[in-house]
């Protein structure tokens, strides 16, 4: 029992050493009533990675916003396409080369636009005219006077397809082919009497053309192209009254036959 006793006593003056050490070493708030003790640090978590997501997502949300206003609405960019894409009828007026003059248009036409790409054209092409020559002769205080009278008139119908080619934002290039036929008379009246003569002509005509078409709106546009005949058919008759005579050609080409005729109109298509 004392040995028992005597091996205890080193472990208990251990712990007496030890317990007043550990008591004095505990957290004792300050006496003063104001004080805060500083937050703990925050703890790990995915938050911050999770609440970028949504502002990311935001942008292609706006985006797609954006695309859809520009298609529901005005053409994005303020110089869109001005060709037609529906159908739509178009009128005008133009000049046809030869024949015609700066201020005296020849030709009316209406072109029906089937699709984006294909036009149906019928023109009407009509001209007129008449002049006189007249000469004063005074020979050895005799006077005399020569007139000379002229007159022309002339009637063209013509149908054709036309097809565009190459398309861009305000201009195609056109290609086509239709048929036409063609009256024309002529009367001359030299001084004198019984010397008129009279020249009828009736042709008739497949050709093709090429063109181009330039829109500076989607309803107005100016046309140009040029236009020659792959079988062409003519009948020709001249009058001579005074000595009852009547004379008649006929002539028929086919192939590529170069008679090129211009043509520069003015169009407006209907909405």
């Amino acid at each position: 029992m004392p040995r028992a006793i005597c091996r205890l006593l080193p472990i208990l003056s251990c712990l007496a050493v030890a317990l007043p050490q550990v008591a004095s070493a505990q957290f004792v708030p300050p006496e003063d009533e104001g004080f805060t003790p500083p937050p703990p640090p925050p703890a790990e978590t995915t938050e911050p990675a999770a609440s970028t997501a949504p502002a990311n997502a935001s942008e292609p949300a706006g985006r797609e916003a954006g695309a859809t206003e520009a298609k529901g609405g005005a053409p994005a960019a303020s110089g869109g396409p001005t060709l037609p894409t529906d159908f739509t009828v178009g009128v005008g007026a133009g000049w046809v080369f030869p024949g015609a003059e700066v201020l005296s248009p020849n030709v009316g036409l209406t072109r029906l636009r089937v699709t984006p790409e294909i036009e149906v054209e019928g023109a009407l092409n009509l001209g007129f005219g008449s002049g006189s020559t007249k000469t004063d002769i005074n020979p050895d205080d005799n006077t005399m006077d020569t007139e000379d009278r002229t007159a022309h008139f002339a009637l063209a119908l013509s149908v054709d397809v036309r097809y565009a080619a190459l398309r861009g934002a305000h201009a195609e290039f056109v290609a086509g082919g239709g048929i036409g036929v063609g009256f024309t008379g002529q009367e001359t009246d030299p001084d004198g009497p019984d010397n008129i003569q009279r020249t009828l002509s009736t042709s008739l005509a497949a050709q093709w053309l090429l063109g181009v078409n330039w829109f500076v709106t989607q309803n107005f546009a100016v046309s140009a192209d040029v236009r020659n005949p792959l079988l062409s058919y003519t009948n020709q008759s001249t009058e001579i009254p005074s000595e009852d005579r009547v004379d008649s050609t006929t002539s028929l080409d086919l192939g590529l036959i170069f008679a090129p005729q211009a043509r520069i109109t003015l169009l407006f298509y209907l909405d």
